[in-house]
């Protein structure tokens, strides 16, 4: 049984990104509890569940903003350019 227990060391540790709590999503998003767990449930929101607790991998959640961005930019650049059309 020895075979299948692992060490984790230091140097393993510092591989791992940092994961955020619910907590500091929502405080960083300025989010309220319900659109907060609104937010996690979501199928390309960045995290993970554990029993009845909530992680987000901070990496994931930094690229899962940028390309929200992109989202809005692009529907917001198409949604004036239709304006532009019916004009």
């Amino acid at each position: 049984s020895d075979i299948n227990k692992t060490n984790i060391t230091d140097k393993d540790t510092n591989k791992l990104s940092k994961l955020l709590t619910p907590a500091e999503v929502r405080d960083y998003l300025h989010l309220g509890n319900n659109k907060l767990y609104e937010l996690l449930r979501r199928k390309d929101f960045p995290s993970f569940q554990i029993g009845s607790r909530f992680y987000i991998i901070e990496d994931d959640f930094a690229d899962w903003m940028a390309s929200q961005c992109k989202k809005n930019v692009f529907a917001s650049y198409r949604s004036e350019r239709n304006k532009t059309k019916l004009k």
